[in-house]
């Protein structure tokens, strides 16, 4: 009975999410090796989960009301700049509104799901998107990069939750945003995605002064950055989009002109 009703309240999930079973396979050559069923998002993505983990954050069922703000509002921008896209959940919702998207994830697994993905749903490589493996910041560098989950949480050395395991440690290169000048300055309204594991002030600062100045920015960012940030965004107002009681020193800000977009 207790199996029975744990199967009902998933299905309920999956419906409430408006995900369903395209009841088709595919082959997944070189990420799993294995044939996967493709969902079709309500976003109007399709997508291979690769995990639980995977198919609750592409599916929207994480971060509901960040994802719910996102899907009513990117079509006010004409960029979608995404750093630390991790499973490139909102790099999807945002090309599915038209809107082009910079992509950078440097976990080599996460990329590759990334472009995986992207292919499956015929986006094109330099027209729709630009997917890039390096991390972002400032100095441009090289620098050690810890996996702490293979499919998921993962950040620079110098930053990141140490309670979390340390799987694994490669080296990337870390590239300031202000060398990508050349993809956003013939764009008025950009919008920045960043969640980089206590990195953020770092990129924010990366970013070309005029590009930041008239851009938007949806932050995840600890509580004692928040006044650096106001600073560095020159009082830009913010109001708090999630927060998880349960831990503190975290949560999801955005960044916005209020005036000119739904609430």
């Amino acid at each position: 009975m207790k199996k029975l009703s744990k199967i009902s309240s998933y299905l309920r999930l999956i419906y409430k999410a408006g995900v369903k079973n395209s009841l088709k396979y595919f082959y997944s050559k070189g990420i799993s090796g294995n044939w996967r069923l493709i969902y079709s998002s309500r976003f109007g993505y399709k997508f291979v989960p690769f995990s639980e983990i995977g198919f609750f954050w592409l599916a929207g069922l994480k971060e509901p009301e960040t994802v719910s703000w996102f899907n009513r509002n990117i079509t006010n921008y004409n960029l979608f700049i995404n750093v630390g896209a991790g499973w490139g959940e909102y790099a999807l919702m945002a090309l599915t509104r038209h809107v082009p998207t910079l992509i950078f994830e440097p976990n080599p697994r996460l990329n590759r799901i990334i472009r995986f993905n992207l292919s499956l749903n015929s986006y094109r490589e330099n027209i729709d998107y630009w997917l890039f493996s390096c991390a972002v910041g400032t100095p441009k560098r090289r620098e050690r990069f810890i996996i702490q989950n293979p499919e998921g949480t993962s950040h620079l050395e110098s930053y990141g939750r140490r309670k979390f395991e340390k799987l694994a440690s490669i080296e990337v290169n870390v590239i300031p945003l202000s060398e990508f000048k050349h993809l956003m300055q013939d764009y008025d309204d950009v919008l920045f995605l960043i969640d980089t594991e206590g990195a953020e002030i770092e990129v924010v600062k990366s970013v070309p002064e005029r590009v930041r100045c008239r851009a938007d920015f949806i932050i995840e960012s600890a509580e004692d950055q928040i006044k650096y940030l106001n600073v560095l965004l020159k009082g830009k107002r913010k109001y708090k989009l999630e927060d998880n009681p349960s831990q503190k020193n975290l949560g999801n800000y955005v960044w916005v002109r209020k005036s000119r977009l739904k609430r």
